[in-house]
């Protein structure tokens, strides 16, 4: 019973990764981190959670360094990566009962940074970051025209 729950648990979709050097505006790099992102599979049950492996290869072994569980979100973020180094990342869903089976792996090298791609809109509604993965936006300012009116005529005190 329990394998054809599993087998009946879709995988996640539409995986993918995202490669970021944090510099802090400096020539040494502080941090790589890989940011996971994919699609909830279908499931007739509720999905309470995800859970990301991610592995390197070292003298032909395969190295588990994450076993990240519960994540509750579409989006993971792992920390902390060597430079010019391929991971392999797979992700699952679970519901409270059961987990399903996992995405395939895929590959990712951190050799080269391939961040989330993002651009910066400045509107009369304000400023905001466009995330053109996910399609969502961030309010930074919001109605700037008015914020700059004020600046300039509203009285100084």
């Amino acid at each position: 019973i329990l394998k054809s729950l599993e087998n009946s648990l879709n995988k996640p979709t539409s995986l993918r990764a995202f490669v970021q050097f944090d510099s802090q505006f400096t020539e040494k790099v502080n941090d790589i981190f890989v940011t996971l992102r994919w699609k909830q599979p279908e499931f007739t049950e509720i999905i309470q959670g995800y859970t990301v492996q991610c592995f390197v290869m070292e003298d032909l072994k395969e190295i588990q360094i994450c076993d990240d569980k519960n994540i509750t979100t579409l989006e993971h973020t792992v920390h902390n990566l060597k430079p010019n180094t391929t991971y392999y990342f797979r992700i699952r869903a679970h519901t409270e009962v059961i987990a399903g089976l996992y995405t395939d792996f895929i590959n990712v090298s951190t050799t080269h940074e391939n961040p989330i791609p993002k651009l910066l809109l400045v509107t009369d509604a304000g400023i905001q970051i466009l995330d053109l993965d996910s399609n969502t936006i961030n309010n930074l300012i919001k109605q700037l025209a008015i914020y700059i009116r004020c600046r300039l005529l509203c009285p100084r005190t």
